[in-house]
């Protein structure tokens, strides 16, 4: 918990130019649940009554991942929606899932064959799928 004037004091001027960006920052921080703010109602000083910041105390996990970290996780979603439609008895799910992706929004769609993502996370979950379809 820290109080925000002495958030305002170490910051504006050296690393942010301007007070009025500061409040912004603060606001957008706040809004987003990021960190929380409070009025210290209990103070005995002369004026306005003191305003403390801190972290929340818990972040969905969501709030750190990367665009990477997301677009791997699609992908493995994919994969596996790829998986389940194969043991549903659909022959060619990529076909299937082209099909339906342009009767739904209009969007012609290349199947993908893995072989266009660089992503060295996306490998790693192919292999590992790969590894669980054919234990050695």
């Amino acid at each position: 918990m820290v109080r925000l004037k002495d958030v305002q004091n170490a910051l504006v001027g050296d690393v942010i130019k301007y007070e009025s960006q500061f409040f912004r920052i603060i606001k957008v921080l706040t809004e987003e649940h990021l960190i929380h703010g409070f009025v210290d109602t209990e103070s005995r000083e002369p004026g306005k009554k003191p305003v403390y910041i801190r972290l929340r105390e818990r972040h969905p996990d969501y709030f750190f991942d990367t665009r990477d970290d997301l677009l791997s996780k699609r992908y493995a979603e994919l994969a596996a929606a790829k998986e389940l439609l194969k043991d549903c008895g659909v022959e060619d799910p990529d076909t299937a899932i082209q099909n339906k992706v342009n009767e739904m929004y209009g969007v012609t769609v290349e199947p993908d064959d893995g072989t266009s993502e660089e992503d060295p996370r996306m490998k790693a979950i192919r292999e590992r799928m790969e590894r669980d379809k054919n234990p050695s």
